[in-house]
């Protein structure tokens, strides 16, 4: 700030002061809002504990189409699953 406008530009580049009138609030800055990641669930209740192995590999394969169901508008996919 000590220093004199006309010599930032040949010092720092000619963005510098825009980018500091941004900071100080003497020239607008528009901000483009970063929306919140939707989450993507599925989810198969049991009514008790199920230890067939087979079922459960049907069970999360349906999930796992259903998930990928939800993201295919949108042209995403799956990079990790978790489980709670």
């Amino acid at each position: 700030m000590a220093l004199r406008r006309a010599e930032l530009p040949s010092r720092f580049g000619p963005e510098l002061l825009l980018r500091l009138d941004q900071a100080l609030g003497s020239a607008p800055e528009v901000l483009t809002p970063e929306r919140p990641v939707e989450v993507v669930e599925a989810a198969w209740p049991f009514e008790s504990p199920v230890t067939d192995g087979q079922i459960l590999e049907t069970v999360i394969s349906r999930l796992l189409e259903d998930m990928l169901e939800q993201l295919r508008p949108q042209q995403l996919g799956v990079q990790r699953c978790c489980s709670l």
